[in-house]
C-alpha cells in the first residue's frame, strides 16, 4: 500500500492504522504461536497494545493509536485442533512500528521496541541503584500482569469462603476457579467491533471465517477484573465447582430475579466454563474428556428462546468448544426460561476414550445483567435466592 517509508509517515493516522491492520491480517501464517503457548489446559495470554506511557512530538509512529488491538509482538492462533488460543489478552504496553524499504516498492513492518512507549518497570543498575526503572513491551507484561489479577480473584475468593470450613484453595478445583473467573470478564469489545466489519470475508453470510480470523488475534478478549470481583445493581456473578465423572450431567438451576422477569431491557448471561482435561495420544485435539454447556433447547447454539450469541462479536460457538475453556456472552430481551419458567444451565461430560476416566475437575461462572440499573436490586435478590439452593444432579 506504500512505496516506502517517506509515504507512510506522510498519510493520514487513520489510514496508516488501518493500513497496519489489514497487513498483519494477510501475514497472520508466519505469525503463529509458539509451542508450549498452545498446550490444552494452560492458558496463553496474549499482549494488548496498550500502556499509561506519555510519549512526546519524537517519538516513532505509533501503529494503533486509536484502539486495543494485540501489539505487533503478540503471536497468533489458533490453538491445537483449532482451540480458541490465546485464550484472552492483557495490556502489554506498545510497540512502534519498525520499517524497512523494500526492493522494488513496499514496506515490511515489524514491532520495534522504543523508549518512548511500554510499562514502567524495575531494571538492575549497573551502579546500584534501588530505584531504577524503564519501558518495556511484550506478552511477558502481559502475564505478569495475569498473574496479579489472579491474586485479586484469589482475595475475593478468600472473602466468599470466609465462612466454609474447606478453603477453596485447597480444593481440586481451584485451578479451574481461578481460570474461569479470569477469562469470565473478557470480552472483545470495540475492537471486535471493528475488526468483524474491516476484516476479509466481506460478504455477510460468511461471518464465521471472518470471526475465526479474529479470534487468532483476540482470543476471548481483554480481561476486565472488575466485572468479576465486584457485582453492581444490575449485575451479579453466581460460580460452582465440581468434580464431574465422564457421562454424568450436572444441572444447574438459575435463580431468576423479579427484576430480570418484569422489565423489557436487554438481558444479558454470561457463562463461562473450564476444567481440568486428562490428555490422550489417541484423538485429534487430545482432550479425553470433553465438557460442554447445554441447556434445555435442542439447538445447541441457544439456550432459551428470544436469546443469542450471535448478536454480539464473539468467537464462534465450534471453536469455543475445541478447548477446555468456554466463554460465551447470550442476549435477548425475553424471559430466558425454559417450559417450566426455569432458568437451567447444564454440565455435559463426554469420555472420548470409551471408559470412565477418572474424576474431572471444572469450575462454572454465570453472571445475570439487565441493561439499565433498577430500583429492584438484581444483585440483592439473587444473592437471597441463591442461599440455601442447592444443585440437582441428572446422570445421563
Amino acid at each position: 500500500m506504500y512505496a516506502n517509508i517517506a509515504a507512510y509517515q506522510a498519510a493520514d493516522e487513520d489510514v496508516r492504522e488501518a493500513a497496519v491492520m489489514a497487513a498483519i491480517e494477510m501475514s497472520k501464517a508466519t505469525r503463529t504461536l509458539l509451542s508450549p503457548a498452545e498446550s490444552i489446559n494452560s492458558l496463553t495470554v496474549g499482549a494488548v497494545h496498550a500502556d499509561h506511557a506519555d510519549p512526546d512530538h519524537t517519538a516513532p509512529p505509533d501503529p494503533y493509536p486509536n484502539f486495543a488491538m494485540s501489539n505487533l509482538a503478540s503471536a497468533l492462533g489458533l490453538g491445537v485442533n483449532r482451540s480458541v488460543k490465546p485464550d484472552f489478552l492483557e495490556k502489554g504496553g506498545r510497540f512502534a512500528v519498525g520499517m524497512t524499504n523494500v526492493r522494488g516498492g513496499g514496506l515490511e513492518v515489524h514491532a520495534r521496541a522504543s523508549a518512548h512507549y511500554g510499562q514502567q518497570v524495575a531494571t538492575p543498575s549497573p551502579t546500584g541503584r534501588l530505584n531504577r526503572r524503564m519501558l518495556t513491551s511484550g506478552t511477558s507484561n502481559a502475564a505478569a500482569l495475569t498473574t496479579r489479577s489472579a491474586h485479586f480473584i484469589a482475595d475475593a475468593l478468600d472473602h466468599v469462603y470466609q465462612n466454609d470450613d474447606e478453603k477453596w484453595y485447597t480444593q481440586k478445583t481451584r485451578a479451574v476457579m481461578l481460570k474461569t473467573l479470569l477469562a469470565h470478564g473478557a470480552s472483545w469489545g470495540d475492537i471486535g467491533e471493528t475488526l468483524d466489519e474491516a476484516y476479509p470475508p466481506h460478504d455477510p453470510r460468511k461471518w464465521s471465517p471472518r470471526r475465526n480470523t479474529i479470534t487468532q488475534f483476540l482470543g476471548y478478549g481483554q480481561l476486565d477484573t472488575s466485572r468479576v470481583i465486584s457485582g453492581d445493581s444490575n449485575r451479579i456473578t453466581l460460580l460452582a465447582q465440581d468434580l464431574i465423572h465422564a457421562e454424568q450431567r450436572h444441572e444447574y438451576i438459575v435463580p431468576v430475579p423479579a427484576s430480570m422477569l418484569k422489565n423489557q431491557d436487554v438481558r444479558t448471561v454470561t457463562i463461562t466454563l473450564s476444567w481440568t482435561c486428562p490428555m490422550t495420544h489417541t484423538t485429534a485435539d487430545h482432550r479425553a474428556v470433553v465438557l460442554q454447556l447445554v441447556g434445555t433447547k435442542k439447538n445447541a447454539s441457544s439456550f432459551w428462546d428470544g436469546v443469542a450469541r450471535t448478536r454480539r462479536a464473539q468467537p464462534n460457538a465450534t471453536t469455543a468448544d475445541r478447548g477446555t475453556l468456554i466463554h460465551t456472552v447470550q442476549e435477548g430481551t425475553k424471559k430466558m426460561l425454559d417450559e417450566q419458567g426455569r432458568l437451567v444451565i447444564c454440565v455435559q461430560a463426554i469420555s472420548k476414550l470409551g471408559f470412565e476416566l477418572e474424576d474431572v475437575p471444572y469450575a462454572l461462572a454465570i453472571t445475570l445483567e439487565v441493561e439499565q440499573q433498577t430500583r429492584s436490586q438484581l444483585y440483592t435478590e439473587v444473592e437471597q435466592l441463591v442461599r440455601g439452593r442447592t444443585r440437582s444432579r441428572i446422570g445421563t
